[in-house]
C-alpha cells in the first residue's frame, strides 16, 4: 500500500511542468546617450583636449554630512544650581576678590585631611 502511494506521487510529480525559481535576470543596460550630446574635439593639443573634457564633466553638489557628535539637548535659560542669579553674581565677585589662605589643624606639619571641616575642629 505504501509502495503504491509512492509510485502514484512520483507519477504526479513527473506530470507537473518543471519551473526554475532562480534569481531574476539582470536589468537591461541603460540606453546609449543620444548622438551629439557629448562632443569632444580630438584635434588640437593636449591642453585643448583636457579643457574640453573638463568642461563636459558634470558638477556634483557638495554632499551634506551628518554631524559627528550631534549637539546635546541643552536646558537653555535655566541655572544648573537652584541659586538666584543675583546671589550667584555676588558669590562669583567675592570669589574673584577674596584671597584664599592656607588652613592648618594646629601644630601638625602634615597636610590637612580632606574632610577637616567635618572632624569637629574649628577651621581657621
Amino acid at each position: 500500500m505504501l509502495e503504491e502511494e509512492i509510485a502514484r506521487l512520483k507519477e504526479e510529480l513527473a506530470k507537473r511542468p518543471r519551473t526554475h525559481h532562480g534569481p531574476p535576470p539582470p536589468p537591461p543596460p541603460p540606453p546609449p546617450p543620444p548622438p551629439g550630446s557629448l562632443k569632444i574635439p580630438t584635434t588640437g593639443g593636449p591642453e585643448t583636449l583636457f579643457a574640453s573634457v573638463r568642461a563636459a564633466l558634470k558638477h556634483t553638489p557638495v554632499p551634506v554630512e551628518a554631524p559627528i557628535n550631534p549637539p546635546p539637548n541643552k536646558r537653555q535659560g535655566q541655572p544648573a544650581v537652584g541659586i538666584p542669579p543675583d546671589k550667584m553674581l555676588a558669590f562669583l565677585k567675592e570669589m574673584k576678590s577674596v584671597k584664599l589662605r592656607k588652613v592648618s589643624l594646629g601644630g601638625s606639619a602634615a597636610p590637612p585631611a580632606a574632610n577637616a571641616s567635618f572632624s569637629g575642629l574649628p577651621v581657621t
